[in-house]
């Protein structure tokens, strides 16, 4: 039972069980080890170490104990290493560091303490390399957990100032912003700010403005058209699933609607190259909505409003990243 509130996050019970077990069997090492994964979930640190060490103790030759260990002392290490490097405008090797660590956690409950920690202490690092569509893909994922989450909303808040996109500060603080501002004058302020920003002819809409430099209208250089937006395929509606769709939702309809345009069933010469195109097209576009949507960090990017490409070189630049640390 304890691991199964461990898997679905909750972790206060876990830990009033163990209590209980530990009181009367003070030796049982799985009951150590399972506390101090409930003490690491609850990102309790100095607690889950010294539970760990204490299974450790008691079973010095356990394989499964000593990988226990060795995993807390790298989450607790990159965690620690992170926060320092963050100040010492390491910023980048502070994500890196909370990247792994996350990824030395993984299965991670979406309701665990740790969960957001790692995700709003990530987005902080990005926020300070100024990269903003991670910040708002990284504070997505911990306000997932908790939407009363005020460390991750000081850290997207920041990000849609710097985008100048107070509508969206206000749409999204609006229903919340007498419990997160209770306590947070900055986002209070940012909100009250928003308001005015935010409103038809105020600030941000006068900063907007094109200046009107009587060239016909046209600001691009050179005289030369804007570049259109870039498409976003919505790939919900390509799979038929809604946004909170599960991985294992979104890969049953994709081999439904991946055999039903398939390139070879298109082959035949009643269809017309217009058809066969088309269902190319589609083909090709399942391909990649699938790998976007069954990647947790590309999809956060995708759901926050991130375009394609961006999500695209943001997710093999994270790769790119991991693949370094492995063969480190």
């Amino acid at each position: 039972a304890a691991r199964v509130n461990l898997a679905v996050g909750n972790v206060k019970d876990v830990v009033r069980q163990a209590g209980k077990i530990l009181m009367e069997h003070p030796k049982h090492v799985e009951t150590l080890q399972v506390r101090a994964q409930a003490h690491l979930l609850n990102a309790n640190f100095t607690q889950a170490m010294a539970d760990v060490k204490a299974a450790l103790q008691h079973d010095p030759d356990s394989s499964t104990v000593q990988t226990s260990f060795r995993t807390h002392l790298s989450v607790q290490r990159n965690v620690t290493d992170a926060r320092k490097a963050v100040p010492g405008k390491q910023c980048e090797k502070a994500v890196s560091l909370y990247t792994t660590a996350i990824a030395d956690c993984e299965p991670l409950s979406i309701k665990t303490e740790l969960y957001r920690l790692l995700h709003a202490e990530r987005a902080e690092a990005n926020l300070a390399l100024g990269d903003y569509d991670a910040v708002l893909a990284d504070t997505n994922l911990a306000l997932a957990g908790s939407k009363m989450y005020t460390v991750a909303w000081i850290s997207r808040v920041k990000a849609y100032q710097s985008l100048q996109r107070y509508s969206d500060i206000r749409l999204e603080l609006e229903p919340i912003i007498n419990v997160v501002g209770a306590n947070c004058d900055f986002l209070r302020t940012a909100f009250d700010e928003a308001k005015t920003e935010s409103k038809p002819g105020g600030p941000a809409e006068e900063k907007a403005k094109p200046e009107n430099n009587n060239d016909n209208n046209n600001n691009s250089p050179a005289g030369r058209p804007p570049k259109p937006p870039s498409q976003r395929v919505d790939y919900y509606a390509l799979f038929g699933v809604k946004n909170v769709a599960t991985e294992e939702e979104i890969r049953k309809q994709y081999r439904l609607k991946a055999r039903e345009c398939h390139p070879d069933r298109f082959m035949s010469s009643r269809f017309s190259e217009k058809e066969r195109k088309e269902a190319e097209e589609r083909f090709k576009n399942l391909g990649e909505g699938l790998e976007l949507l069954c990647d947790p960090y590309r999809r956060s990017l995708y759901d926050s409003g991130v375009d394609i490409e961006s999500v695209r070189q943001k997710g093999n630049a994270a790769d790119r990243r991991a693949a370094a640390e492995e063969k480190e």
